[in-house]
């Protein structure tokens, strides 16, 4: 049936943000990367307001590789871009600087101011890290909707083999939410607009089936992981990883119940305070606990909090496991919030984890004769492409070197995965002589049939 095939990797966007466009094909397009003036390092998901004059028209948000577009035909009404990211002074670029027919390098550079120690001068108390997360986690009501609230997102999912993307599934998404008192997963609602595959990339229906979660017989897994299926639902995969929203329920693995959990099982550590727009955010790095972790895994992440109100803005967190002393990426998240009418709300979140896939060849797995139908049934282990399993010519059935004719072939009511062979009335012999004890003397060779 194949074996265990080399790792892939799983990408899940949903980015949060007013008229965000696809990457498809544009030659007039603005194309541009953004990337740290020092490391020369790409920077994801900084946003990009696109201006005119003073006033903000719409934006996009870069992708996991800092990269973003703008399309031709806005180019005219638009005269600068604004891009603003955590960590990093705000850049203004003007759009006739920006080359159109080349690829647009932007240069952002780190913001920060150095922190040894906060002093809470009111009650003469040391600000540690410990206490900035236990006090952003205790304002959680204040600075997320507890009331009602809507709002229309772009959903991408796609699967990466080395440096290939995969299955590529793009939607835009609406998302009716009771707010952050309610449980997410019993009272949001979500409905799915424009869902379709990007036929621009290449299409692998072996990788494309919800995990099965078991390393030894399973087709699709994380390795010393589980991961709940849904049935393939992977916008609903992605949307349990965002810890903030969902605050009192389980998560994931170490971070459990973040509002009672998160604190207790990580080691926490204030680096700095960094900047979005003059906006003060406390940058705090954090890794989980040894005696949960044990020596096979370690959780490591980085938390920005707002300074004042302690509104989490961002959350990174990473889980690997630990293989002859070196660290391999089990699946890393990021989710970030952003202010809007004094509230914080969902501007992205993106899981990456990594998996392993049973490669299973294109086969035969039943092949039967009903006399009654005066068929053959044909069942295959993938669903098989409807133009070479049509074919009569693919198929080569003989009954003690006669051959069956074949009058046509055609989809079974069934199974997708069945083809069903029908016989001509006329034979050389007669169906009657097979049998289960004459069956053996059945030849079958099939050729040029290709699943989907």
């Amino acid at each position: 049936m194949g074996k265990i095939s080399n790792h892939l990797v799983v990408l899940l966007f949903l980015l949060f943000f007013p008229n965000i466009f696809t990457c498809a094909q544009d030659s007039t397009a603005i194309q541009a990367k953004i990337i740290d003036h020092k490391t020369r390092l790409p920077v994801p998901f900084a946003t990009v307001k696109i201006m005119k004059g003073k006033r903000f028209s719409w934006g996009v948000i870069s992708n996991v590789e800092g990269d973003f577009q703008i399309p031709g035909q806005y180019r005219p009404v638009i005269d600068s871009l604004i891009i603003t990211c955590i960590g990093y002074n705000n850049q203004v670029i003007k759009t006739k600087d920006l080359i159109k027919d080349k690829l647009n390098i932007i240069k952002l550079k780190a913001s920060s101011v150095q922190l040894h120690e906060v002093v809470v001068t009111a009650h003469r108390r040391r600000l540690t890290a410990n206490r900035i997360v236990r006090l952003a986690i205790k304002n959680i009501p204040q600075n997320y909707p507890g009331s009602p609230f809507s709002y229309v997102g772009y959903y991408r999912d796609y699967q990466r083999e080395e440096n290939e993307y995969v299955n590529l599934n793009e939607a835009i998404v609406g998302v009716f939410d009771q707010g952050f008192d309610k449980n997410d997963f019993l009272s949001t609602k979500i409905k799915l607009y424009q869902y379709r595959p990007n036929k621009t990339f290449r299409m692998d229906s072996v990788t494309a089936i919800a995990y099965d979660n078991n390393s030894l017989g399973g087709n699709k897994f994380v390795p010393t992981a589980t991961l709940f299926s849904f049935g393939g639902n992977e916008l609903s995969l992605l949307r349990i990883h965002d810890a903030i929203r969902n605050n009192k329920v389980g998560s994931y693995s170490f971070v459990n119940e973040f509002s009672s959990d998160f604190i207790k099982n990580h080691f926490f550590k204030l680096l700095e305070t960094v900047y979005l727009n003059d906006l003060p955010l406390y940058h705090i790095s954090f890794q989980s606990l040894y005696y949960l972790t044990g020596g096979s895994h370690v959780a490591e992440g980085e938390i920005f909090i707002e300074h004042g109100n302690y509104a989490i803005h961002k959350l990174i967190y990473s889980t690997y496991l630990k293989e002859s002393g070196k660290k391999k990426l089990l699946y890393n998240i990021k989710v970030e919030y952003a202010r809007a009418d004094s509230l914080m709300f969902l501007n992205y979140i993106s899981f990456n984890n990594f998996f392993k896939s049973k490669k299973k060849s294109f086969e035969v797995l039943n092949i039967v004769l009903d006399r009654a139908e005066n068929s053959f049934f044909v069942t295959f282990n993938h669903k098989p492409e409807k133009t070479s399993a049509l074919n009569p010519k693919n198929y080569d059935l003989k009954f003690d070197t006669k051959p069956f004719k074949i009058d046509h072939a055609e989809l079974s009511n069934v199974s997708e995965k069945e083809i069903k062979i029908v016989l001509e009335r006329m034979q050389e012999f007669s169906l009657r002589e097979i049998n289960p004890a004459s069956a053996s003397k059945i030849y079958t060779n099939f050729k040029n049939i290709r699943d989907t």
